[in-house]
């Protein structure tokens, strides 16, 4: 009986405990790309998170990419695309600290971002998220063909996957198209991962 006591405080303690690490962690978190350019922009949604969360993954791409410095963003993103897609290499390999905590911060202010499908965490096609990469691709005919499996309800991230290693000029300059590939090839797969060992 003392024990079942015991654990009735214990637990809302731990709880609260948890919930005020997380919240003092986002407070405490310094922007660092501020200064960068707008690239996604949706009227529906405050992008403040999404752009910061999106250029540090694209770092830690650079990063993985051997190319920190030069920043060849098409290259660097065919590398990480075709990896990602064949898992080929896993977000452990790759991220670093500052991403494991923006993952955190967008889990909270954003769990709609993401569904679990077929035992997987997929882009949710009814998120805000979504409909702005859908309204906002460049390029017509794959913003037709990425609206016409919405429609039909047979989108499936493998349907769409060669438009993304099809064409690496276009992944690299159409923001919403990367936005689409970071969020789900990479903040995507970091669910139920052990982040706990990634350090910078």
């Amino acid at each position: 009986m003392k024990l079942n006591k015991f654990h009735h405080i214990l637990l809302p303690l731990i709880l609260v405990t948890v919930l005020w690490s997380c919240k003092t962690e986002q407070k405490d978190y310094e922007y660092s790309f501020n200064n960068y350019p707008d690239r996604f922009i949706c009227d529906s949604l405050d992008t403040k998170l999404i752009k910061e969360a999106f250029y540090s993954y694209e770092e830690d791409i650079y990063n993985y990419n051997n190319d920190p410095k030069k920043k060849n963003l098409m290259k660097a993103m065919a590398k990480w695309i075709n990896h990602a897609i064949k898992e080929k290499v896993t977000p452990e390999q790759i991220i670093s600290e500052r991403t494991v905590t923006l993952f955190k911060m967008l889990k909270e202010k954003h769990p709609e971002f993401w569904i679990k499908n077929q035992g997987e965490m997929t882009l949710n096609l009814d998120s805000p998220f979504m409909t702005c990469v859908f309204n906002n691709i460049d390029d017509n005919n794959v913003k037709t063909t990425f609206l016409a499996l919405k429609d039909t309800n047979t989108f499936k991230p493998e349907l769409v996957e060669p438009l993304l290693t099809g064409n690496y000029s276009r992944l690299a300059i159409d923001p919403y198209l990367n936005h689409y590939a970071v969020f789900q090839y990479g903040f995507g797969r970091m669910f139920n991962k052990d982040l706990t060992t990634i350090k910078d």
